[in-house]
């Protein structure tokens, strides 16, 4: 299946609509990603199977939760642009302010927007947290990269202006994504074979007979008699 035919697929199971110009800007998105990936560590994550998937389709779910639609959206840590590229070009009307620590993710951001064409993107380098001007800003704010979603949700509500139901939706959208993490390693232990159950014992463990010392053994201490030479 080629990049667009996963996507089209992809996005209507999430009831995202798209059209042909929303597929050519990802596709454009790609090109440039996967150029600029060569040079910079933006992605570890390489080819257009996997980048449609893993990148595109895991973003666009989020617009399965939240109505973007003329409303202001903050995506801190964005990173290569995930969520915040790709749900503004899938909400042309919604107003997307990114966010990243780095210079450089930031200049490879606005790169995208150039290319693409995206005038409902603002790119910001900083730490959302020290940003005094942004709090209360956004009606929504997303975060991808961070390790947890309560972790991230004390750096993204100084910016949220309240009206939204943060939390709640936090954990809809967590027990969402766990729930295709489990599917998706389900079904690589099937492809690999690897039918083996959870429940199996370790196998005990072997004594250690090697010494962890390279220190070579001190000769045995001789009794010298005092007032020997």
């Amino acid at each position: 299946m080629t990049m667009e035919e996963i996507l089209t697929s992809g996005l209507a199971e999430l009831g995202v609509p798209t059209t042909a110009a929303q597929l050519s800007q990802l596709r454009a998105y790609y090109t440039l990603l996967d150029e600029r990936s060569k040079v910079m560590n933006l992605t570890a994550i390489e080819g257009e199977e996997a980048t449609a998937r893993l990148h595109f389709l895991d973003s666009a779910a989020l617009l399965r939760y939240v109505r973007l639609s003329g409303k202001a959206a903050a995506d801190i840590g964005s990173g290569a642009g995930f969520p915040g590229l790709v749900a503004a070009i899938l909400a042309p009307d919604a107003d997307i302010t990114l966010i990243d620590s780095l210079q450089k993710r930031v200049t490879f951001q606005q790169e995208v927007c150039d290319t693409v064409g995206l005038g409902n993107v603002t790119c910001l380098a900083g730490r959302a947290e020290e940003e005094s001007a942004l709090r209360e800003s956004f009606e929504v704010v997303t975060s991808r990269a961070g390790a947890q979603p309560a972790w991230d949700f004390t750096f993204t509500e100084p910016v949220c202006t309240g009206q939204g139901s943060g939390p709640p939706l936090l954990r809809r959208y967590s027990a969402w994504w766990k729930r295709c993490r489990r599917r998706r390693a389900a079904s690589a232990r099937s492809a690999a074979g690897n039918r083996a159950s959870r429940n199996t014992p370790f196998p005990a463990r072997t004594p250690c007979t090697a010494s962890l010392s390279s220190r070579k053994p001190r000769p045995p201490r001789r009794n010298i008699p005092a007032g020997s030479p």
